[in-house]
């Protein structure tokens, strides 16, 4: 009898966990689909198979959206695309304004618009050994990971990656996957060069694990479960 009262309840825990699972699943399939997430969810609520059979019906394609400059596909949670950086709207010269003078008449003349005329700054002279130093803007973009969407300017000379922040690390992200102390770019020669600081899971590089390897714009940055595209202007 009591073997039988238990089973009976480890069904009802299996059947309540199925029955939240589909409540969830609907939630987030509806929301991501562009549909009436919370009319479909109340639907399966009160009608568990009914909702989930009509909602496995009616639910309509997932929305991809693509960037319209390069073409490449966005995830839902991207505002912007990370690809490539927004071109600056142009700028128009300012214009100047001629206050009104008074002529021999008594009258005061029309206020006059003369574009405004940049006039020749000074130039300064270029210190020697400010001319090695790259100047140069670079960044790497999450495309995968907790943070998709998320930029990390690199700094000029070395800039360290990994998992904790009390280690002195430059950029820290959250992912139990990577180490401590993960990997490190550094800037050797004008390039940029990804080094790999004994991690457990190691690094890898378009899809290839690496210990030292120079990167350029474009690449693909796996460290653990992030990935990230490096970006160089």
């Amino acid at each position: 009898m009591e073997e039988g009262l238990v089973f009976l309840a480890l069904l009802g825990l299996i059947g309540l966990a199925i029955y939240i699972y589909i409540l969830v699943w609907i939630h987030k399939d509806a929301s991501k689909r562009g549909m009436n997430a919370a009319l479909w969810t109340v639907l399966a609520f009160f009608f568990p198979l009914l909702g989930l059979l009509l909602y496995l019906i009616f639910r309509t394609s997932e929305k991809t959206r693509i960037c319209p400059v390069c073409g490449k596909q966005l995830l839902p949670s991207w505002d912007k695309c990370p690809y490539h950086l927004e071109p600056q709207a142009e700028r128009r010269p300012p214009v100047e304004r001629i206050a009104p003078q008074a002529t021999e008449r008594g009258g005061t003349e029309r206020m006059e618009e003369r574009p405004h005329v940049d006039r020749p700054k000074r130039v300064e002279t270029v210190r020697l050994e400010d001319v090695s130093k790259p100047m140069q803007w670079a960044s790497f973009v999450i495309t995968e990971g907790k943070r998709p969407g998320l930029t990390y300017q690199l700094k000029e000379e070395s800039t360290t990656i990994g998992r904790e922040g009390n280690v002195g690390n430059d950029i820290v992200i959250d992912d139990e996957t990577m180490s401590g102390r993960h990997a490190k770019v550094k800037i050797e020669e004008g390039k940029f060069i990804l080094y790999d600081l004994a991690s457990e899971n190691g690094t890898k590089v378009n899809g290839v694990l690496i210990t030292k390897q120079e990167i350029i714009d474009g690449d693909v940055i796996e460290m653990g479960r992030t990935k990230m595209v490096f970006k160089r202007v």
